[in-house]
């Protein structure tokens, strides 16, 4: 037996630990990752009103469509003499040739998976417009061009913030079927066994009593860098020693994008250990995945999944970046575009790897970009085990883009039997051990055991049940803290910055915050500050207040001199977590497909840390991997389907953290918590591996379910059904009403009626070695729900053999997804309901049709039509459209003054009807212009429209002076001429065909009317605005009338334009944004929105062409 499974030694070895740690630094886009346990604090400042935080928002936004320069193409192979040199030249000519600098970052030269190029565009001058949907839509039509995609970062799935998760005890879990070896296992031989907790509850212990360790096989992993100096992957030799070749266990691997990085072009390089050894903890994400894999530790108590296992591992993320003006280098290096990820995948292939561990990922489960393409191309050569997400708190439908594609097993994160905690206890009980969570333990600069006196707040000591403990604390109001240990109770309205600051400003530097459950929730990160703090679970913050009270504030809190880790015991083990993200996909797939821990893990850190706990699906996907790296050292041929059937039928399902006695849903743990014993010893294959019933009008309920014998002896199967908990995605009152503050969606889902039955036929199949067997399963669903039930449960397949049975999941939504609406207008905009058409300031919405607007090059002249989304959108369109279109949308105006109030759950607020519209073809909307055009491809895009939307967080599209011409092959961009227009906003539905031209298939929102005038094309030249002062500048009288038309005459009241506090303009000039009392040209009065129409006007309605209005406004001039 190799010496790291016999030492047995725990981590209160763990010596000298770093004096401190350094606050963190988020990849850029970590808002959907977690860790929990430690706070880090200070200060935290907040724009001054909500309109600054949406004005910031949409500037943010901007900025980032701005900044989409990197584009992915794929070349066809119909040219296959060619060399890719010769094709990729031809590209970047012909972006040139549309006013762009370009370089190109990566090509990839492989017929078979992948053949193209990644170019950096940029514009030519300074001043220049830059378009990235322009550029798709040019570089498309290039010859040999397959496919364009924009070049998105993902991030790193280990840290992260959520909302409060709230969890109450439960009874332990009953799994189906029990961990216990199959017959003929041998019991673990004594003190030989592996007793790490998320070993013992997924069967790894049993499998390294037996010797199994997972020799011959390769695992990658794509993530920040790896330290292969830290002494549990540098095969035995002393800290900071580097290790990395054949005789290691880390065989080798390649920097994709080096540090620092300048966030331009990233640079490739040898694997390079140093770059992680930042205090950042956030660098340290790739040794923590790898030890996960493979690490080999004596001293702190842990072992990899497969420590005789090889690595290889690729690193897409930078640790640290360099501002090229300055020179200066900063932590946070960002990287994880997809460009990278592509070569790193392309590069494990040629590499010969057995299996892919991918922790990574963003929103949006679509599965439809470069990366997920890729994925599903390379999957049937190595499986690729993915995090699922850690946006569980968000409700459902909240998994990672990353893990979207069926191709890929997509990893949930459970508790194990035991959680990673650092020890400490009082000096009145030193018996009892508490457990302080954090990824680090305090460091006390001491080697000594020492004491510090305890501090609670008054409202603490006064009440267990206080809300806003330390939220409220007033600056100097404190006695001196130095020296003592401070306990405060989490929760209340204010964040961990404003909560622990005070206290760390009188002298405390050993913070402990108790949770607001049981539960141990995550930290809170807030810049500032160098100090840390940690969290517990709430009894024992309990059981510590109750001392300090009895001994009237006299008990100390003891540390060890030498940091003590403790496994605490978890209630609920083999129980997804509230941060993991939940399923289905957009399309209805069953996601995540299986679980394991990813709570307070134990695994590497880099020299000098040597060891570190983390939480997230970032942890489970790598013991994921472990387990499938097990199964193929034994199943040397296996395939990745038969690995997917393996380890989906093998797995075990848990009850849910709020339920007695039902299972936790499929969608939430898969098909269950993995066990290695009993997948690398199942006779059973099935396909399919899971049943996607998807919704109520699109069901599926009748499969064909194959069985394959690979045993010995011939095997009679029959067959079970069990439900799990059916949970309500949306909140009572939906689609008419919502929360008042999650809208529609439920963050925290109540539970539904279910009855949804399963049959088999026939009942019992009797199936021969190496043979196949076919059965048909029906089921039939629950009764459906405007709220839309989400409901889930297993097939039990029993077998008259002892290690053929096995569980199939399935998972479907009772009700009609698309009858919920794209648009969620149960969410308002401080008192305005969405969507609405806001002023160039996004402050003011306009709720006439006589509004007019002087657009100018700078962005803080856009007025936008601003909205929050329900559902998921697979296209989505902003067009600019005549004033006087007859087009019914599906989504009405809804006038909602400022001092309305809130229209929550006000049952008079309109929602899109569930009554289905008659085939209009969309290609017949009179469309003047198109802003932008989005695909599920472009998920992180800057108007982010393509997943639904949390609170203060909005998409918008901007009336810019420039549009795209659709009738033009490239997408062409011309300038809008002045006239009078509707933005109408059409998002495609979830489950609708590919098929882009029915209108049946979209929801849609058309805006108030406006008169748009075009401050930089050249009819307008002599009319300027001060852009300082916002005056506009008056035309001589020679001069042509801004809004005179070629048919008309202009108004006899002037519309009144960007009117200022600062003095009246003088008459007759044209003021913007005033929406009182304001006059159009009296030749093209617009139709109120969504009136009908007259009769004579082309009526744009269920069963009806669209046919251009006779009486068109001049002004509205169609592209040249």
């Amino acid at each position: 037996m190799p010496p790291f499974l016999t030492s047995g030694k725990r981590l209160d070895a763990l010596a000298l630990l770093t004096a401190w740690l350094i606050l963190a630094s988020f990849f850029a886009m970590a808002t959907a990752s977690y860790q929990e346990g430690v706070f880090r604090f200070g200060y935290h400042e907040q724009p001054a009103t909500h309109q600054d935080m949406l004005k910031t928002y949409i500037e943010s936004a901007q900025e980032k469509e701005q900044e989409m320069k990197r584009f992915i193409v794929e070349f066809t192979n119909a040219t296959h003499y060619q060399k890719i040199e010769s094709v990729s030249a031809t590209v970047a000519k012909h972006i040139e040739s549309q006013g762009y600098v370009v370089k190109q970052t990566h090509t990839y030269d492989d017929r078979q998976a992948f053949w193209g190029a990644t170019y950096h565009v940029s514009p030519a001058t300074s001043g220049q417009n830059h378009d990235p949907h322009r550029v798709i839509a040019g570089v498309q039509r290039v010859p040999n061009v397959a496919r364009v995609w924009p070049d998105y970062q993902r991030v790193p799935l280990a840290h992260g913030n959520h909302g409060l998760a709230r969890r109450r005890h439960a009874k332990q879990p009953v799994p189906l079927h029990n961990t216990k070896p199959a017959n003929g296992t041998k019991t673990p031989p004594t003190g030989n066994a592996d007793d790490f907790p998320p070993h013992v509850i997924t069967g790894v212990a049993q499998q390294h009593a037996l010797g199994r360790l997972g020799k011959g096989v390769t695992v990658c992993t794509v993530d920040t860098g790896v330290d292969y100096s830290t002494p549990s992957l540098n095969a035995g030799r002393a800290a900071g020693v580097p290790c990395i070749g054949p005789e290691c266990q880390v065989l080798g691997g390649r920097d994709f994008i080096t540090d620092p990085f300048d966030g331009e072009t990233p640079k490739e390089g040898p694997l390079n250990y140093k770059d992680v050894q930042h205090p950042d903890s956030s660098c340290w994400h790739g040794t923590h995945t790898a030890g996960t894999i493979i690490a080999r530790d004596t001293a702190h108590g842990f072992v990899g999944v497969v420590p005789e296992a090889k690595l290889r591992h690729y690193k897409v993320f930078a640790c640290t970046s360099i501002d090229p003006k300055t020179n200066k280098t900063t932590p946070g290096g960002g990287g994880g575009y997809l460009s990278i990820l592509l070569a790193s995948y392309l590069q494990a292939k040629k590499d010969g790897c057995d299996v892919m561990s991918l922790s990574l990922g963003g929103p949006g489960q679509w599965g439809k970009d470069a990366a997920d393409m890729l994925q599903t191309r390379l999957s049937p050569m190595m499986p690729f085990v993915v995090s699922n997400g850690n946006s569980g708190d968000g409700g459902l439908y909240t998994g990672a883009d990353s893990a979207g594609t069926t191709a890929v097993i997509a990893a949930a994160a459970g508790y194990a039997n035991g959680s990673a905690s650092w020890g400490f206890w009082l000096d009145s009980d030193p018996k009892r051990i508490y457990s302080e969570f954090s990824e680090l333990p305090f460091a006390l600069n001491t080697t000594k055991e020492s004491s510090y006196p305890i501090y609670f707040t008054p409202e603490a000591v006064k009440s267990v049940d206080v809300i806003n403990d330390g939220c409220n604390v007033k600056n100097g109001s404190l006695p001196d803290l130095k020296g003592h240990a401070v306990f405060v109770f989490r929760g209340g309205e204010c964040d961990g910055g404003t909560k622990f600051r005070p206290f760390y400003e009188a002298g405390a530097r050993i913070i402990i915050a108790i949770a607001d459950f049981r539960f141990v929730y995550q930290r809170t990160v807030c810049s500032g500050s160098l100090q840390q703090a940690g969290i517990m679970r709430r009894e024992d913050g309990q059981a510590i207040r109750e001392a300090f009270i009895k001994s009237q504030g006299k008990v100390k809190v003891v540390f060890p001199g030498t940091p003590k880790l403790v496994f605490a015991p978890e209630r609920v083990p083999g129980t997804p977590t509230f941060f993991s993200s939940q399923g289905p996909t957009w399309r209805g797939e069953v996601k995540p497909n299986v679980n394991a821990p990813g709570w307070n893990i134990l695994s590497s850190a880099p020299v000098p840390w040597e060891a570190s706990v983390k939480s997230g699906t970032s942890m489970s996907a790598p013991l994921i991997a472990g387990v499938v790296a097990l199964f193929k050292s034994i199943h040397r041929n296996a395939s990745t389907e038969d690995v997917r059937s393996a380890i989906t039928l093998s797995s075990v399902p848990y009850r849910g953290i709020n339920t007695s006695d039902e299972l936790a849903s499929v969608l939430a743990q898969g098909a269950g918590t993995v066990n290695a014993t009993a997948m690398i010893e199942l006779t059973t294959r099935t396909q399919p591996t899971y049943f996607a019933l998807r919704d109520s009008v699109h069901f599926e309920g009748k499969h064909q379910l194959e069985i394959t014998n690979i045993g010995k002896e011939a095997q009679t199967y029959s067959f079970d059904h069990k439900r799990a908990k059916c949970l309500y995605a949306l909140h009572e009152g939906a689609p008419k009403s919502g929360d008042r503050d999650e809208g529609l969606w439920a963050l925290r889902p109540e539970e539904c009626p279910d009855d949804t039955s399963l049959t088999v036929e026939p009942k019992t199949i009797k199936v021969d070695p190496s043979k196949t067997g076919t059965v048909t399963v029906t089921l039939k669903p629950p009764s459906p729900s405007p709220r839309l039930k989400m409901y889930s449960g297993w097939l039990l397949l029993n077998s008259s053999s002892s290690t053929g049975g096995g569980v199939i999941p399935y998972a479907g939504t009772g009700g009609d997804l698309q009858a919920t609406g794209s648009f969620d207008h149960t969410f308002d905009l401080w008192n305005t309901t969405l969507p609405a058409l806001f002023d160039a300031a996004d402050k003011e919405q306009i709720q006439n049709d006589t509004t007019t607007f002087v657009v100018g090059s700078n962005s803080s002249t856009w007025p936008a039509v601003l909205w929050s989304q329900a559902l998921a959108s697979p296209l989505s369109t902003c067009d600019l459209v005549r004033a006087d279109i007859n087009f019914k949308a599906t989504q009405p105006i809804v006038e909602a003054p400022s001092k309305l109030g809130n229209l929550f759950n006000s049952p008079g607020v309109p929602y899109y009807s569930s009554t289905r519209r008659a085939v209009v073809e969309a290609k017949d909307i009179p469309v003047v212009a198109r802003y932008w055009n989005y695909t599920f491809a472009d998920s992180r895009d800057s108007a982010d429209i393509t997943h639904r939307r949390g609170a203060y967080s909005y998409s918008f599209c901007n009336i810019k002076p420039e549009a795209y011409n659709l009738s033009d092959p490239g997408f062409a961009a011309f300038n809008v001429s002045d006239g009078y227009y509707r933005l109408l906003i059409r998002l495609k539905q979830v489950y609708s065909s590919d098929d882009t031209n029915h209108e049946d298939q979209y929801t849609s929102y058309l805006s108030h009317a406006f008169h748009f005038v075009n401050n930089v094309t050249a009819h307008v030249k002599n009319h300027t605005v001060d852009a300082a002062k916002g005056k506009p500048v008056v035309p001589s009288s020679n001069d042509a009338h801004p809004n005179k038309t070629k048919t008309g005459t202009p108004p006899s009241v002037d519309a009144h334009v960007n009117k200022t506090d600062e003095g009246k303009p003088p008459s007759g000039d044209v003021h913007v944004n005033k929406t009182s009392a304001t006059v159009p040209p009296t030749d093209a009065k617009p139709a109120a929105a969504n009136a009908t129409p007259p009769a004579n006007k082309g009526d744009v309605t269920p069963g009806a062409k669209v046919v251009l209005p006779a009486t068109a406004m001049t002004s509205a001039k169609t592209p040249p």
